[in-house]
């Protein structure tokens, strides 16, 4: 009876504390930021465009001073502002004979072919321990 009733008395005292703590909850206003505006804005009358940007575009008149050139074609066709190409200058530099770089990738692909080779020469090679017969007795 003892367990009975402590069980009963904790689970009230857990509905209670629950039921205390949404109390406040159920006032809030759980709308965001956005819609509580729009919900305070008064509804006019608006018109709503409801064309695609290009059908608004297409249909406001067009000025005769848009240049509907590129870029590069405006500056072609007005060579006082296409700029001077810049000069290169091109350098050679002498070779020193004996290229290192060179000779170390070569050692290193040839000690990585060395290697293959042996790895696949004791795997082929590899036999059991051959067991001799049991001497008669």
């Amino acid at each position: 009876m003892l367990r009975t009733h402590r069980f009963t008395t904790t689970t009230a005292a857990a509905i209670a504390i629950a039921l205390s703590a949404a109390a406040p909850a159920i006032a809030q206003d759980l709308r965001t930021p956005d819609a509580v505006d729009a919900a305070s804005k008064p509804k006019g009358t608006q018109a709503q465009d409801l064309r695609t940007p290009d059908a608004i575009d297409a249909s406001r008149p067009r000025t005769p001073t848009t240049d509907l050139r590129s870029p590069d074609a405006i500056d072609a066709a007005n060579p006082q502002t296409a700029p001077s190409p810049e000069r290169v200058r091109i350098v050679e530099v002498p070779a020193t004979g004996f290229a290192w770089g060179d000779a170390g990738i070569g050692a290193a692909a040839m000690l990585a072919l060395v290697l293959v080779g042996m790895g696949v020469a004791m795997a082929g090679l590899h036999r059991r321990g051959r067991r001799l017969p049991a001497p008669a007795r």
